[in-house]
């Protein structure tokens, strides 16, 4: 099967990926397992990027894309971009890029024709069903997002700064790089696009993006967890003064606090945020709260207390 991409194949770097795609899509006909499907699709994906380092007969067609604007970062551009390749004038640079291009959509089209399937889950006893929390009433939520807010408006001014270094860093490396770097030309580029930037940038306008994005980090952080904290705090109530802050992160927004209560339980609460990457590239945040050294009224510590735990047995002892 691979011998039908001549081109391709020449080049030692995308051969692996090629291999890799059709030592799967040769064991299926007309389905395919959805976590095969998702692994060859990533593959396709890393082809197209190893594409932009094949080397110099390949760095002159791949600039010639770039500067018409017809370079393809994934395989669901491919059909738009060929249409736009066939509008511009013949050259030999236009010919290279066209040839690689139609392989890589012959490979796109033998995996598009085949349909993902999920596979057969069997329900273990330990699977559960995703506890859903009731709503707080409103004093609880005052509470507990005025305790969060603490927290947060600590952090922001360090995330801010953080991210200003970041976002110049990317600048620097990408948007200012060498015109022959192709990878770096085309995150540039994409760097420009995400954050509005002219091509002049200065520092005050790094500073507005930074803010923007402490700002709307701040409020998801406390959209994702008030309600979490809130719930407790109101089925449990006689809360013992204020929570009291116990540690917070520089740059990033994660910090602990300590809460006790008049009839001598406590507990530790740990807020952050984590950033992952799905298989598709795309970065995403998630905001888990833990609860560490839980404290019964008689004294005794609580076992493995996830938030369900908290509500339905700490708060009602």
């Amino acid at each position: 099967m691979t011998s039908q991409y001549p081109v391709l194949m020449t080049i030692p770097k995308l051969q692996k990926w090629i291999d890799k795609i059709f030592d799967v899509l040769d064991n299926y006909i007309d389905e395919i397992p959805n976590p095969k499907h998702k692994e060859v699709k990533r593959w396709i994906n890393y082809l197209l990027d190893d594409m932009s380092y094949w080397g110099a007969e390949w760095d002159e067609a791949h600039r010639w894309a770039w500067k018409n604007s017809v370079d393809v970062s994934y395989p669901h551009q491919i059909k738009g971009k060929l249409k736009k390749i066939e509008k511009q004038p013949d050259s030999k640079e236009k010919r290279r890029y066209l040839s690689v291009l139609l392989e890589v959509k012959d490979i796109f089209d033998k995996f598009s024709k085949l349909k993902p399937v999920k596979r057969t889950q069997v329900k273990k006893e330990t699977d559960k069903e995703r506890y859903v929390r009731k709503l707080a009433s409103s004093d609880a939520i005052k509470i507990a997002n005025d305790a969060l807010r603490q927290t947060v408006d600590r952090i922001e001014k360090d995330f801010v700064k953080k991210r200003i270094e970041e976002i110049k860093q990317m600048i620097e490396k990408y948007v200012k790089a060498d015109d022959k770097a192709k990878y770096a030309m085309r995150r540039g580029n994409a760097i420009l696009s995400r954050y509005h930037f002219n091509k002049d940038i200065d520092n005050k306008a790094i500073e507005k993006v930074a803010k923007a994005e402490g700002e709307a980090m701040k409020e998801a952080f406390l959209m994702k967890n008030v309600d979490k904290l809130a719930n407790i705090l109101e089925k449990k109530g006689q809360l013992k003064g204020k929570p009291k802050h116990n540690s917070y992160r520089k740059g990033d927004f994660f910090g602990s606090m300590n809460i006790e209560f008049m009839d001598g339980s406590k507990f530790t609460v740990v807020n952050k945020v984590v950033s992952k990457v799905n298989y598709h590239g795309t970065w995403f945040n998630q905001f888990p709260t833990t609860f560490h050294d839980v404290v019964m009224p008689d004294g005794s510590k609580m076992k493995q207390p996830s938030e369900k735990r908290m509500i339905e047995v700490f708060a009602i002892e």
